[in-house]
């Protein structure tokens, strides 16, 4: 019978939602299909891990006990794959087998080690492995660590760079935002993790010492909770080009060229006013005048010294104002002008507004 604690409940509930989210994320076929097929195994390998949690902590008799040691095996698993995953959910890049398998060696050694005390038999080697158990436990956690360390520092580098490219491409906001607070929730998690097992191998005991170990099981429901949330609910992304496919952009452009550009672009801006287009893209603007996008993201970066985002937003905050303060608009709200001036949110509209301007709307509209 299992015995319901607080860590238990919390696993309970993650493994029925687990289910849940796997179930979901099949079933959806348009929005960021590959990503989502892989976050759904992914959870689906986190429900199984839970549930083998779950038996470990209510103290079930099973015929081979030592086989509910293989869950442990997340701890290895939990930084490449969710690296994969953000790999391809922002570049929809295929993956090899022989380029991914390489990831997934320290769980695949993980588990080759947990091999001898998988059965009930004596033997002179796992007689080694459970005389020397505590080395291994030190061994295998602060493996775990430096590999999910490891791993947090490619993810965060690779959220750095989409959101880069986002901003070089789009004039609208496309970055997902929940994945730079899920990238900072893991970055806590490990610090606690982190804490527990230098206060455990040195024994100086503390509050991170009872909770740490047990903080990544803690942790897994409610990322489980949060990555289904926002994958259900997150609309399609937009691919941004793969560096490698890209032209060079650092080759030297004659002046004479970039000044013949930015008159272009300049006049096409004055008189056909892209920027009240909410979904307006690099490449949309290019193809109306007539540059590849290369160049076009080459002559704002350049010229201007900014991205594509901020170069079309500095034009939609020179429409709001001059909308929001002429005669006979007075009734309409701040959000309404920010929509008619090319915004398709508050956020986004509030956000570019502050960073170009170091000013709020509503500050602004009552300094006129």
């Amino acid at each position: 019978m299992i015995e319901l604690n607080i860590f238990s409940i919390i696993l309970v509930l993650g493994i029925v939602q687990g289910v849940f989210l796997v179930v979901s994320l099949f079933l959806i076929r348009n929005r960021n299909k590959g990503a989502n097929q892989f976050l759904s195994a992914f959870i689906l390998l986190i429900t199984l891990t839970m549930l083998g949690r779950l038996i470990i902590e209510s103290d079930l008799e099973i015929p081979f006990p030592n086989i509910l040691a293989l869950p442990d095996a997340i701890i290895f698993l939990y930084g490449p794959i969710m690296y994969f995953y953000l790999l391809k959910l922002c570049t929809n890049r295929e993956f090899k087998f022989a380029n991914t398998i390489k990831h997934f060696l320290p769980a695949i050694i993980f588990l080759i080690s947990e091999l001898p005390l998988l059965f009930q038999i004596d033997h002179p080697i796992r007689e080694t492995w459970t005389r020397y158990t505590t080395v291994r436990f030190i061994l295998i956690e602060g493996g775990a660590l430096v590999v999910n360390i490891y791993y947090l520092v490619l993810y965060k580098n690779l959220l750095n760079t989409y959101e880069d490219e986002s901003n070089n491409h789009f004039s609208f906001r496309q970055f997902p935002r929940y994945l730079r607070v899920i990238s900072n929730i893991m970055v806590v998690t490990l610090i606690v993790w982190g804490v527990s097992y230098f206060s455990w191998i040195t024994g100086n005991y503390n509050i991170f010492s009872q909770i740490g170990y047990r903080t990544v099981w803690i942790i897994l429901p409610f990322l489980t909770y949060a990555f289904g949330y926002y994958a259900i609910n997150q609309p399609a992304l937009f691919k941004v080009i793969n560096k490698k496919e890209k032209p060079n952009t650092d080759t030297q452009i004659d002046q004479s060229v970039l000044d013949d550009w930015k008159k272009t672009l300049e006049k096409f801006m004055l008189e056909e006013m892209p920027y009240l287009n909410p979904n307006l893209t690099l490449k949309m603007l290019s193809d109306d005048i007539g540059l590849k996008p290369y160049q076009t993201s080459k002559l704002i970066n350049t010229v201007y010294e900014k991205n594509f985002n901020d170069f079309i937003n500095g034009y939609r905050i020179e429409e709001f104002k001059k909308r929001a303060t002429s005669d006979g608009l007075t009734k309409k709200t701040i959000l309404s002008f920010a929509l008619e001036a090319g915004f398709n949110s508050k956020t986004t509209f509030n956000t570019a507004f502050k960073k170009l301007t170091n000013t709020t709307p509503l500050q602004y509209l009552k300094s006129r």
